[in-house]
């Protein structure tokens, strides 16, 4: 079931998520991705999604190839920024990767 929601309030505990993504070019997973994490009282999260990073070599063969690549998720106090499940992504979107 599709949910193109930008806020969800959730219940202080442990969550269990199952997201999927899609990107300004229309790219999107083919798998969902399973994220679990502890919400605490009064505290707001954000959800970030971003492709692994890849080489413009790599990225043309895949595009002209029809493969697929892959993302990353990962769970973050809004306030803090500090990363609380996941693994983010380490460098900025390179402008082949757009």
């Amino acid at each position: 079931m599709g949910n193109d929601a930008t806020e969800i309030e959730l219940l202080p505990g442990q969550h269990d998520l199952e997201v999927s993504y899609r990107d300004s070019n229309d790219n999107h997973s083919t798998v969902d991705a399973k994220i679990s994490f502890l919400a605490e009282p009064g505290n707001v999260y954000e959800l970030h999604g971003a492709p692994l990073e890849r080489s413009f070599g790599k990225g043309l063969v895949q595009t002209l190839t029809l493969q697929h690549w892959y993302w990353t998720v990962w769970i973050a106090n809004a306030d803090t920024h500090a990363v609380v499940a996941g693994t983010p992504r380490e460098t900025p979107m390179h402008w082949y990767e757009k």
